[in-house]
């Protein structure tokens, strides 16, 4: 596992000790710390970083979705496991263990205030479960049943309160995680395939296999408009005003749409690919995507053109982050890491690119 300087690109810290690839890795909240995941040796580690050495591995049962994150404090770690999941301290001691037998898929998501976690999981031949874990002491809050049998895109609202699941199905479920009280979005007259809240949390945006993205209040769940694009939304995109909204998919191009007047703004063409990734600047001048086709490409956010693009290669989707600061890219794909100047002036995406392998 490297750590790299953003500005310089200088290797400033290496840890060796996971016998195969880190697939997940996460900052402790006070930064002194990394955790990773290495699902071939099937071990959590945690690194100190101002001392370069491993401070602590936890052997497991992981997989190649294995996903682990810090709590809020910093006195928990969770990770997923092959059939389940784990809480332990940085010291290694173990918290909590959550075995759920004869599993096939185990997917976590952590609320934004890292308070509870949601779990996806399912047997074989059975219907998914959505399980609610408290993150600090590892409890079992709640769990829901009456899942359908493909894992689903979750959505957590910026203050945790709400969880918006997509079911794949002509509907999206949503939990109160104060009351457990599970609200139904229906009369959407279209498979939901992706649901993102907008920065506020005022509104719950709903991309539908045919294209459209149907905007619902938060709270009452009724409708309030319909921003009609292109087939099978799988990611959206809020700017962070939250008056503009970007989503892209399977078929077709980008779409950026005015929120308020529900009118499109323009459409983002050139992408061969499925869109695996959006992202507005932080001063949402501009939009940078991410596809399978390989490419990074950054647009006008008002007017649609195409100011740069550039190729990452590898064998899936790209994805791709804006510094809080709006002056450089981060890119992801199965080829490495790539952080490049986007200050503004630029002509060209200069930068660093940081291997994998």
């Amino acid at each position: 596992m490297i750590v790299w300087d953003t500005k310089t690109g200088t290797n400033v810290h290496s840890f060796h000790g996971h016998l195969g690839a880190t697939l997940s890795v996460d900052w402790s909240p006070d930064d002194k710390h990394l955790v990773s995941g290495g699902p071939v040796d099937a071990t959590a580690r945690v690194w100190d970083v101002r001392a370069d050495v491993e401070t602590m591995p936890a052997e497991g049962t992981a997989h190649e979705d294995m996903w682990i994150r810090w709590n809020l404090d910093g006195s928990r770690i969770l990770y997923s496991l092959e059939n389940g999941w784990q809480m332990i301290t940085p010291e290694g001691e173990e918290k909590q263990y959550l075995d759920l037998p004869n599993l096939n898929n185990v997917h976590l998501s952590l609320s934004p205030d890292a308070r509870l976690a949601a779990i996806q999981h399912s047997s074989t031949g059975a219907e998914y479960q959505l399980t609610f874990v408290d993150a600090n002491s590892g409890e079992e809050r709640f769990t829901d049943v009456a899942l359908n049998d493909v894992w689903r895109q979750l959505a957590w609202c910026p203050d945790s309160k709400w969880l918006a699941v997509a079911d794949m199905e002509n509907q999206v479920e949503v939990w109160n995680t104060r009351t457990w009280e599970k609200h139904v979005v229906s009369d959407l007259q279209g498979k939901s395939r992706s649901v993102s809240f907008s920065p506020d949390g005022s509104q719950l945006a709903i991309g539908l296999a045919d294209g459209r993205v149907v905007l619902s209040n938060v709270g009452d769940w009724k409708h309030t408009g319909v921003l009609r694009g292109h087939q099978n939304v799988g990611v959206i995109s809020w700017s962070q005003d939250g008056s503009k909204l970007a989503a892209g998919g399977y078929l077709g191009d980008p779409n950026v749409w005015d929120v308020v007047s529900g009118s499109e703004i323009c459409t983002l063409p050139g992408h061969a690919g499925v869109v695996s990734s959006i992202t507005w600047h932080p001063d949402g001048s501009r939009i940078a995507t991410g596809s399978g086709d390989g490419t990074v490409r950054v647009w006008d956010a008002t007017t649609g053109d195409e100011l740069l693009v550039f190729s990452e290669g590898g064998r899936h989707g790209v994805e791709v982050a804006w510094s809080p600061d709006g002056m450089a890219i981060a890119s992801r794909s199965s080829r490495g890491v790539s952080i490049r100047d986007a200050s503004p002036g630029y002509s060209a995406l200069k930068g660093h690119e940081f291997a994998l392998d």
